[in-house]
C-alpha cells in the first residue's frame, strides 16, 4: 500500500544558518569557546583536586604559525575519525565519537552538563569530520586560527 509522506502535508520548513562558526567551519570559532567556557576550569594542564591530565586550552600547539590549538590536539583521539568507503548510520561522527560518549556519561555530567544547544554545536562538529579550519586561503587561515569570522569560500 503506497503511502503520502508526511512532509508533502505541511509547508516547507525555513532553512536555518548554523551556529556563528560553521560558515565555513573554524574550530577556534565553533568549538574553543566552548572549552572556555565550561572545560578549561579542569582542563587548564595545571595540577590540583579537581584538575586533569588532558589540556583543552586554545594556546598553539606547535611552533607553526598556522597550527592547531593544544585543544584541537588532545581532543583528536577521542574524535573516532575513520577512513571508510561506504558510511553506515551510527558509525560515523558523533555518533561513534569517544568525546561525545565522555560529555553525556553520568560520570562527566557529575562535574559538568553542558546544555543541549552546546553539545549540538560538538555533534555537528563531529559530523563533519571535526575540521580545524574551514577556508585554507592564507588570509582566511590567518582570521581564523585567531577565531576570527571569515566569509566562505566564493562559489565557482
Amino acid at each position: 500500500m503506497r503511502r503520502k509522506a508526511v512532509a508533502f502535508a505541511r509547508a516547507p520548513s525555513a532553512i536555518r544558518p548554523g551556529p556563528d562558526g560553521s560558515l565555513p567551519f573554524g574550530y577556534p570559532r565553533l568549538i574553543q569557546p566552548i572549552l572556555d567556557r565550561h572545560c578549561v576550569r579542569c582542563h587548564d594542564g595545571s595540577a590540583g583536586p579537581d584538575k586533569r591530565k588532558l589540556v583543552l586550552t586554545g594556546g598553539p600547539a606547535g611552533g607553526a604559525a598556522l597550527a592547531w590549538s593544544k585543544s584541537y590536539v588532545n581532543l583528536k583521539p577521542y574524535l573516532g575519525l575513520r577512513m571508510l568507503t561506504v558510511s553506515r548510520p551510527g558509525q560515523i561522527g558523533a555518533d561513534r565519537s569517544k568525546l561525545a560518549a565522555v560529555l553525556t556519561s553520568p560520570t562527566h555530567r557529575k562535574h559538568v552538563k553542558l546544555p543541549d544547544k552546546v553539545l549540538r554545536r560538538i555533534y555537528l562538529w563531529l559530523d563533519a569530520a571535526a575540521p580545524f579550519y574551514g577556508t585554507y586561503e592564507e588570509d582566511g587561515l590567518r582570521a581564523q586560527k585567531l577565531g576570527q569570522a571569515v566569509p566562505p569560500p566564493e562559489l565557482q
